[in-house]
């Protein structure tokens, strides 16, 4: 009998201590028991339209075809212009020529530019005005190095057909080896290095990081560096 008062008292004890340790648990509830860790998603970006995400790569993309259309068209039009033997033979240097295509094509791009942001502040309600500085530099740099391929395509041909297809064919392979189609993780690893280095993809890049994340610039000095060697090359 005593040891059975013995082994009872032991139950007993051991009974309060098991006890004691289910009072001492804090998270009680089977919910947070069996899900332990809460996860909450958020979208990056609070807008709730789809026309942001689809803007800066529309930008791009309407900025590298008029350029580079619009250059090359301009340098064959001045090849094939009457006055271009007498402009040949005047003291005034090509380099005189090529800033006058350039700044001619610019300016007709900026115009181009203004009725798309202008579309771009209505579907987006002003949220374009917080970062319309850095956006400005940027479409600087990026129409400048699809003006410049413009040139370069126009001087490089006789005629303005050819020169519209080269300028065609070039533009529209920037655009399949660019992440607008597909991603740039599709393309096969040996040939992966010409999508990171299209000048459309950084051009969409850039844009993104301005307008939809709010990039400062010093945050995008990677992909201007890339633009402006692009330019100067």
């Amino acid at each position: 009998n005593s040891v059975n008062i013995e082994n009872i008292n032991e139950l007993d004890s051991n009974l309060k201590s098991v006890i004691t340790d289910i009072e001492d648990i804090k998270v009680k509830e089977a919910e947070r028991i069996v899900s332990p860790v809460k996860t909450k998603i958020q979208p990056i970006s609070d807008r709730a339209t789809n026309w942001n995400f689809i803007f800066p790569s529309l930008i791009a993309l309407v900025v590298m075809f008029v350029s580079i259309l619009l250059s090359s068209t301009l340098v064959l039009r001045e090849k094939k212009n009457k006055a271009y033997f007498r402009n040949f033979i005047t003291p005034t240097t090509n380099f005189t020529f090529l800033i006058g295509t350039y700044l001619t094509s610019f300016l007709i791009l900026i115009l181009q530019l203004l009725i798309i942001f202008g579309q771009g502040f209505f579907f987006l309600r002003g949220e374009l005005v917080n970062v319309l500085f850095g956006v400005s530099i940027a479409l600087f740099a990026i129409s400048s190095v699809f003006i410049l391929i413009g040139i370069v395509i126009g001087y490089s041909f006789q005629s303005e057909e050819t020169s519209t297809l080269a300028s065609m064919s070039i533009a529209s392979i920037f655009l399949f080896i660019s992440n607008t189609i597909l991603p740039v993780e599709t393309i096969p690893a040996n040939l992966k290095w010409l999508g990171l280095f299209n000048p459309l993809v950084i051009a969409d890049s850039l844009l993104k990081k301005l307008i939809l994340f709010n990039a400062s610039i010093q945050s995008v000095l990677t992909e201007l560096y890339l633009l402006i060697g692009y330019a100067a090359f």
